[in-house]
């Protein structure tokens, strides 16, 4: 099955709502979208979040030229010729982002042609397992109890695991009182996962705020530093009892194994679409198991259920819910997997692949660029 077209588009999506995520301000959801052709007829497609970089350009000009014409269903000769020519850029930053979403899609193109869907292929069995429901971003024009209001709302639909943008609160006894207010409503018993988005400088200051966070039922902390600050990471687990987590957005898996290496972390986060596609995350996942590190994936939920189900490492999906205007991703795909909600649960799709595909039609909106690269 040779790979015959290389498809991308870049896409700009507007939001609602600005999210203020402390360090910056999210204005507007950019993607880059890929669709592979095959000889044999089969394509695989797969969306990601680009941040702005020009990720299109990348795979169409550095690694389409250079995987084009060769076996799709080859995956690690292909990664280890990639790995070889691209010696003098890396395959992390802009250029991994870019990588792993044509992994992803390899990836589809190998449990397309076995008939089975990829979490079938990576050795799983069917289940349902929680979502993780990124709803606490805090809306423009809300009341100061809105938030807790539409949590609670999440509550009765079943759901019992959210997370809350965290890293934005100058003031944290604001965030404090969100939080009372949220279990005001709803009692102990969901969970809450505070998304810290880098924006700590150290940990010494904030430890006022974790000693009173200790008694909020948090499932963990995330992202309070990036992911290269390992000696921070250490610090701060040492500082408190709430649980530590770290990894989203990050495109270096070097990074995630030196956290592991320095027992930094409760929690790994990993997000396959930025380091590396779905082998690097499972060797990672694998890791994490081995030392045992509670693992979690970040969003993406079209790719991520799959190492969820076919892996068994991570008990959790996480995903935006559809009918708010956080991420965009639902906009330009047929399916989207929070349509498979069920009570609060996820379970999966018999659809062979990942199951995600393009809607050329809502997507065309929404387009930049459009860009193609063939083999012939």
């Amino acid at each position: 099955m040779i790979i015959d077209k290389i498809e991308t588009w870049a896409c700009d999506t507007p939001i609602s709502h600005p999210i203020n995520l402390g360090k910056f301000i999210v204005r507007q959801r950019s993607y880059l979208a890929v669709r592979i052709h095959t000889s044999g007829g089969l394509l695989a497609d797969c969306v990601t979040q680009s941040r702005g970089a020009p990720l299109d350009l990348i795979v169409t000009e550095v690694i389409a030229p250079r995987i084009l014409g060769k076996d799709a269903l080859n995956l690690a000769a292909l990664r280890a010729d990639l790995t070889r020519e691209l010696t003098a850029l890396g395959l992390d930053g802009a250029i991994g982002r870019a990588w792993s979403a044509v992994e992803i899609c390899l990836q589809d193109l190998r449990a397309q042609a076995a008939g089975w869907p990829l979490w079938r292929l990576l050795g799983g069995c069917p289940r349902a397992v929680p979502v993780q429901l990124v709803e606490g971003y805090a809306i423009g024009g809300e009341a100061e109890d809105a938030m807790a209001d539409r949590l609670a709302a999440r509550v009765e639909q079943g759901f019992r695991l959210f997370k809350i943008e965290a890293g934005h609160y100058a003031d944290a006894a604001e965030l404090l009182r969100q939080l009372e207010q949220f279990r005001a409503r709803v009692g102990n018993r969901p969970q809450v996962v505070l998304d810290m988005g880098w924006a700590w400088p150290e940990a010494k200051s904030k430890t006022p705020i974790l000693h009173a966070l200790e008694g909020m039922g948090i499932a963990w902390i995330e992202d309070p530093f990036s992911s290269d600050r390992v000696q921070d990471y250490r610090e701060l687990r040492r500082k408190t009892n709430v649980p530590v987590g770290a990894g989203d957005e990050t495109s270096r898996a070097e990074n995630m194994y030196a956290l592991l290496e320095a027992d930094a972390l409760d929690v790994l986060r990993l997000d396959a679409t930025t380091m590396g596609g779905i082998e690097a995350v499972r060797a990672l996942s694998t890791e994490a198991l081995r030392r045992g590190v509670r693992v979690a994936y970040h969003v993406h939920p079209e790719v991520h259920e799959h190492l969820v189900f076919g892996l068994g490492i991570a008990d959790h999906v996480e995903m935006f819910p559809t009918d708010r205007q956080f991420d965009r991703i639902h906009d330009l795909i047929v399916n989207a997997s929070y349509d498979r909600v069920v009570n609060g649960h996820l379970s999966p799709s018999e659809t062979p692949g990942t199951g995600f595909r393009i809607d050329l039609k809502k997507i065309a909106s929404f387009v930049r660029r459009h860009l193609s690269s063939s083999a012939s």
